[in-house]
Order: C-alpha cells, then structure tokens, then sequence
C-alpha cells in the first residue's frame, strides 16, 4: 500500500459516515440464529488428528475452521472478518461439553432470554456430528473424577463453576502492542529461534517442542484466514460499481494481504490487526471477555502519526472506529440454558479500557481517548463495553466531557478507580509498572494486558446458600429443580454443608458469625476442588494457542496458556448475595441477640415457612434492623467482613498453574438464578426471590440517597479484591437533565474516587420506559442497560432479569 503524506487513506465524512453505520447496524440488529459449521469443521478435523498430541490436534482444527469456515464482507464495513455465517449467529464448541446442547437444543428458540433460532433440520445435523463427542469433553472428563460432595454442592445450587466447564477460559486481554509492533511473523521468528534453541536433553524437550510446533501452525492458519479475506475484498472490488466502494474494498485486501503478519503501518492496519487476533480468539474458543485492552495507549501512535502525516482526519478515524465497534457486535455465544439466566444479555465482555495513568504514573488520557467515546456515540451498539479508568489528577475537562456522556448513553460505561485498583493488584504480587498498566475484562476483573491468565469469573458462590446451611447445620432448606421450589426437601443428599452446630442453641452472634465463616470455608474448598480439576482438564484438552502466541511468558516458557504460561495466573471465583447475607446477619444480631425481640426458634421456624403466616414478622424485619445503603455501619461492617471472610478463605488455595485464588463480588444475573435457589432469608425476602446484585443494596432497601450507598459500599476493603466489585446506580432522567445537574455529577464521580470505590456504573433510566420497552419490544430493539458489568438489549433479557433490573432504587437527584 503506497501512502502519502497529505492524501486521505479513507474518504469520509459526517454525512458518509452516518448512512454507513445506519447500514451496518440495520444488518447487525437481526436475530440471533445457531451456526452449525465450526461444530462440524471441528469434529471432522478432531476424526483426522486422532492419536496426535493434544497441541497438534488444536492447531489442526483451528487451522481446518479458518479454511474452510464460510466467510463474508458486509456492504460498507471497513474492517472485516466473521465468527459466524451471519452477524450475531453463535457457532458450537462441542470439545467442551455436548450433553446440554443435545438435551435443550430444541428449546434454544423459545427458552425465556437470550434466545437463538435453529431449524430442525439444523437440529437434526447438529445432533449426529454432537454424537461423536460423547466421552470426550471437557464436562466429561471433569465428572468422571469430580467427588460426591462438589456435585452435590453445585447441584443444590451452592455454587457453580458449569462456566468453565462449558467454555474456555476467556477473560483474555492479548499483548497488542507487541503483535502491532511485530506482526505474526515476527512472533514466528521467536518460535522458530526458541524451537531451535531447545536442549535435547531437557526432560521437557518433548512437550516444548510440540508446542512450538503447534504454534507455528496456529500463526499459518491466522495469516491464511486474513487472506482469505485479501481475496474475497478484491472480487468484490471487481465486480463493484461505486468508485468510493471499490477503492474501500481493494484497500481492504491490501490490509488483509498484510496483517496480522507483518508490522501495521498505519491505524487501519492496526485496527484491522487487531480485530484479526480478536476474532480468531474467539473461534479458537467460547470463553466469555476476550477484551480489546488499553485501547487509547495502544492505538495511539498510529492514530499522532497519521493525523499528523494528512493520511486520516477526525472524520474518517470516527467512521473506521464505528465499523470496529460494529464488528465486535456481531460476536456472539450460546450458553445452555444456566448459563443463559447467569449471564443474560449475554454478557460477552469485549472491553475497550480508556484514561487511567502510564506505567511511570502520569494521566493518560489522549486525543483518542475523547474520540473512541465519540464514535460510540454515533454506534450505539451492545459492544464494545467501554471501561474508564480515572485518579485523582484525572482532568476537570475529561470529567466534565465524562459526565455528559453518562448522561446521554449511561448503559455504556463503568468506572474505574486507580486509587484502588493499582494497590489491589500490586497485593498480589504484581510489580508497580504492570500495576498502573492493568486494563478490564468480563465484569469487573483487572488484569495485565498480554501478561495474564486472570481466570476470570471461575465459578460462583452463593453466599445465601451458605447462610442457609449455616442455619440448618450444614442441611438444604430449599430446593429449585429447575421448574419448581420445595420447601424443607427429603432424602439423602439433603445434608450438603458440614454440622456447624444447631443455631438455636447459640448464646451469642459471634458463634452464629463463626459458624458462617466454617461452613464458608468449607464451600470454598470445594469450589477451589472443582475449578482446579477444571483447570487440569482444559490444559490437557483444550489449550488455548492463539491465548499463548499473545501472552508474554508463554513462548519464553514453553508452556501454554492454559498450562501456566501466562507471567500472572489467577483464579477468581465470585461471590454473590454478599449484601443479602450482610442484612440477614444485621437482621439476625439486631433481633435476636442483640434486642431480644425473637428467639432463633423462632426466626427458624418463619424461615421455614417461607414467612407463610407471619407477615407482620416480615414487616418488622424489612424495616426495623440496618440494612446495607444508608450509611449505617451496624450493616456496613458485617458486609466487609462477610467479603472479608470470603477472600481470607480463597487465598488458602493455589491453582494448577502456579498462582493464587483472588476474590470479586458481582453477579452478572446469577443473583437471579441463585435466588431461586435460595431459600427465605432472615432480612425478610422471600425464598425464590432475587439475591441482591453485585455489591449494591438489596433492591428498595437504601433509603439516604446515592452518597449514603457509596459511603457503605467503602466499608468493603477494594484492595483485597483485585478483580473486583461493582455498584451499581440508577438515576432518573431528571437527575442529569441539566448543566448544574452534570456539574453536580462530577462532584459525585469525585465521591467515590474519595471513598475509594473500585467500580461504578450507571442506568440513567425511568422505570417508565422500562415498562413501556416490555409492552411494545419491537420499538426498543436497541435499548441498552446496565445488567452487572456488561450492557445488554433490554428486550432480549428474559423477564425475571427485566424485573430485577426495573426494581432498582430509582435516584431522583444526586
């Protein structure tokens, strides 16, 4: 490609610009449909390696999927590249696990949320290649040693970790800046020197060398994959009768004749090769959050030097921007039907991380940190989410143009808080520089770019359930089979905790509270069983190459991603209902040892009951006793021992790949399906009912105002959890109506940096609307909200969810 100073690399404008993405979005928004073909290039490919090493067998298969997968190139986007044969259509990842698909299939069009189409002709194809992999999976090699007591635990709904069982590790964030820098075929250059250089007599010569080998077949069926698209953009360009859409098109395949091999030259081939390495992630495995990173530091010098050399304008940096954000919506994956109410939206966690501090500690906000906001603007778009760091010397001007944003496209945007953040991740052993360089993944979760293994979201536990077992002696209260509730079930599986002691002879809340902390302890280690034989399984079966070509460490190591490659390993399990046991322990302490008002007889008997006859007890515990949001430390500090306990619990246990257990509390929508789990609960909600979400007050329940809910939310220690928590806040439209009213907003943003909160994100919404959207679907199609971490289509959650998110506490001023 021959540029010139001067000369626009792309002819855009406002007008240009606006009917291309009114074009683009008309045939992204469609609905969602199953794409059978990875699902059968994959099994045949796996029919072709049998008896080869498990790495060669991966490469193999990626390499057959990126031939032979169809592929297309949507009128007027710029950048290209697809994971399914239509935009928003989810591919099938059998490797993992078959049994669900096959047993719900047939319900994926009509189930409740995050529906997909598939005909039955599909179905029936879909199911004989699924045959093949019985025995095979990840799922199936994980339950033939998994022990009673974790299959139990997960079946009564104390915690889950099906996510990994189900689906590769995601939560990614690829080293961009070096596969910019050096292309693919530089990385294939340090393969080949390392693959050179390997002692023979090393005893793990063998293993190095082939999975050296299997990278370099990884980085041949990348590099093919984009020429693919080289060619279809040039017969497209023949055949095209527009002048400005034939010159897209024929730069389009110069783009793709060069990147991802070769060093980008310029922000379209940066862009371009970024989405390559994105995308194929993303084929090579259905891991949620593979994330976009430091998007604004990365990019940045391709976007000075061509602003600067005449080659792009504001104009045409919008209009490439826009067609990027657009691909990373037309990303999709299918989870069975739990996974479908856990992650409703589906929460996909492609994270572009703007602002913050450099590694030598100065703001880093740029040019390119206002535009990449600006051109989502014009997109409006479920992905990508958009992750913003800010410090305390973050700019009155940044804040201020941050503030208007949130006010016009809330469901967009979370907050970060370097304050925090940086000294959280340092805890737990990463260095200063790699500390102020972290970026955002899936909800919450705070990495190092191209340096992590985060394992992210690795399972959930529902610290209701715990709370329930607590109360029972290690018994099940509750029990949800997935289409109906039983109250007090039978039979032998009922005792699912460890006897902790019969709670009505307690004399004294910290024996109820140590109580809580060993049977916590004792789901933990059960968590930690399970996610560490998960661990094991996904490195043998399915290690993640093109996670490993884009890893620091990996290559240096000879060692997968999967296999503790990565310079920083984590696991991070989540906590969920952390706020809904803090107000049912304050229920707890405030009525019965504290004021005497009821005996724990008789709290276990209401309990048992589901409150059934005792409304007025009900009432009394509702109202009387603290509850978490109001600024009230009788509740403020059980919540932060409650997380407290949680972490201190984690950090006992070491992962497969040399690394430690770090904690998160936030729920994606497993409060949801958690709730219907769980019991009744001592803070009066009913069983069945949702658990609070993330580390926000139960819904209805903060009555002060938003200040009150973040001063209780910084009782929570944010530096013991890396990966993090969220808050969430919803305003009404009137709150942010007005110039004095954002100023107002800017104050509060500088709140809760002050109170050192670790996360904050907003719906600016009325519950109106809200309503309005479940009446008449079809005229909110592209509405978005805040569901945890993640944006989704208001429409598309199922109701539960949608009732869930409408009950929030509505703020109607700051």
């Amino acid at each position: 490609m021959v540029i010139r100073e001067g000369h626009l690399l792309l002819e855009s404008g406002r007008d240009l610009r606006t009917s291309r993405i009114k074009k683009l979005r008309s045939q992204v928004l469609i609905d969602r449909e199953v794409d059978v073909s990875r699902a059968i290039l994959v099994t045949e490919a796996y029919k072709e390696t049998e008896g080869e090493h498990p790495y060669i067998r991966r490469a193999k298969a990626l390499y057959k999927i990126l031939a032979n997968m169809p592929i297309h190139i949507l009128d007027g986007e710029l950048i290209v590249g697809n994971q399914a044969f239509k935009p928003r259509a989810g591919p099938i990842f059998p490797e993992w696990q078959v049994e669900k698909t096959l047993k719900e299939i047939h319900t994926w069009p009509t189930r409740p949320g995050d529906k997909f189409l598939i005909s039955d002709d599909e179905i029936n194809e879909l199911k004989e290649v699924l045959e093949y992999w019985r025995g095979k999976t990840v799922m199936d090699r994980v339950l033939s040693v998994l022990p009673d007591e974790c299959r139990r635990a997960m079946k009564y709904g104390v915690f889950s970790v099906y996510n990994y069982m189900t689906s590769g590790h995601g939560h990614f964030i690829p080293n961009f800046e070096k596969a910019l820098k050096v292309g693919l075929n530089g990385i294939r250059n340090e393969i080949i020197k390392k693959l050179e250089s390997l002692d023979t007599s090393d005893p793990e010569y063998y293993n190095k060398t082939v999975f050296y080998k299997s990278l370099l077949i990884t980085i041949d069926a990348i590099v093919n994959f984009a020429k693919r698209y080289a060619n279809l953009a040039r017969e497209l360009a023949l055949r095209e009768s527009d002048p400005r859409r034939r010159r897209e098109l024929e730069t389009i395949a110069e783009i793709c004749e060069r990147v991802p091999a070769y060093p980008a030259r310029n922000f379209w081939e940066a862009l371009q090769s970024v989405w390559f390495i994105l995308l194929t992630a993303q084929i090579e495995q259905n891991g949620l959050s593979v994330a976009i990173g430091r998007f604004d530091q990365y990019m940045y010098p391709y976007f000075r030097n061509d602003v600067q050399n005449g080659v792009l304008d504001e104009d045409a940096v919008i209009d490439l921007l826009a067609s990027f954000y657009i691909k990373t919506s037309t990303i999709n994956k299918i989870y069975d039907n739990e996974g479908a109410v856990i992650n409703a939206g589906p929460a996909l966690g492609q994270v572009i991380t703007l602002g913050g501090v450099t590694r030598d500690g100065k703001d880093a906000v740029n040019e390119l940190t206002y535009l990449c906001l600006k051109a989502d603007a014009e997109v409006g778009l479920m992905q990508p989410d958009f992750a913003i760091r800010l410090h305390p010397k973050t700019s009155e001007e940044f804040l201020v143009f941050l503030a208007k944003y949130i006010a016009k496209y809330p469901a967009k945007v979370k907050i970060f808080n370097d304050s925090v953040v940086i000294p959280a991740l340092m805890n737990v052993g990463v260095s200063l520089e790699d500390a102020r360089d972290y970026a955002l993944l899936g909800c919450s979760e705070a990495v190092i770019p191209g340096k992590t293994c985060s394992g992210g979201n690795f399972g959930q536990i529902n610290l209701a359930k715990v709370l329930e077992l607590t109360l029972n002696n290690g018994r099940v209260m509750w029990y949800y089979d997935g289409s109906s509730f039983h109250l007090n079930p039978e039979g032998p599986e009922v005792q699912v905790g460890i006897p902790v002691g019969n709670v009505e002879g307690f004399r004294s809340y910290d024996e109820l509270w140590n109580a809580f902390k060993s049977q916590l302890a004792y789901v933990v280690k059960l968590l930690a069983t399970t996610a560490n034989i998960i661990d094991r399984v996904q490195a043998e079966l399915t290690p993640h190459l093109i996670f490993s070509l884009v890893t620091d460490g990996c290559i240096e190591r000879g060692l997968d991603f999967t296999d503790g490659g990565a310079v920083y390993n984590f696991t991070a399990p989540i906590a969920i209902g952390a706020i809904t046991v803090a107000d049912s322990l304050a229920a707890i302490k405030y009525m019965v040892f504290d004021n005497n008002f009821i005996s724990m007889s008789e709290l276990l008997k209401v309990l048992r009951n589901d409150y059934e006859g005792y409304d007025g007890l009900r009432l009394r515990l509702i109202h009387e006793p603290p509850k978490f949001g109001n600024d009230n430390p009788y509740v403020d500090e059980i919540a932060a021992e409650v997380v407290k306990a949680f972490v201190e619990e984690l950090r006992k246990y070491r992962n497969p790949r040399g690394g430690c257990y770090v904690g998160s509390v936030y729920s994606l929508t497993g409060n949801v399906s958690f709730g219907w789990r769980t019991g009744p609960t001592p803070d009066g909600r009913r069983g069945g009912e949702p658990l609070n979400d993330n580390v926000s007050p139960t819904a209805g329940r903060d009555l002060r105002g938003p200040t009150a809910v973040v001063r209780s939310v910084s009782h929570i220690d944010a530096q013991l959890l890396p990966q993090g928590y969220i808050l969430n806040i919803k305003f009404s439209p009137t709150a942010l109506n007005d110039e004095a009213k954002v100023r107002r907003f800017v104050s509060f943003i500088r709140t809760l940096l002050d109170h050192g909160i670790f996360h904050t994100q907003f719906n600016v919404i009325s519950a109106d609307t809200l309503r309005e959207a479940q009446k008449y679907p079809e005229r909110y199609r592209s509405l978005l909200v805040r569901v945890a971490g993640y944006c989704a289509y208001f429409v598309e959650l199922s109701r539960e969810v949608q009732e869930h998110i409408i009950a929030r506490t509505e703020h109607e001023s700051i």
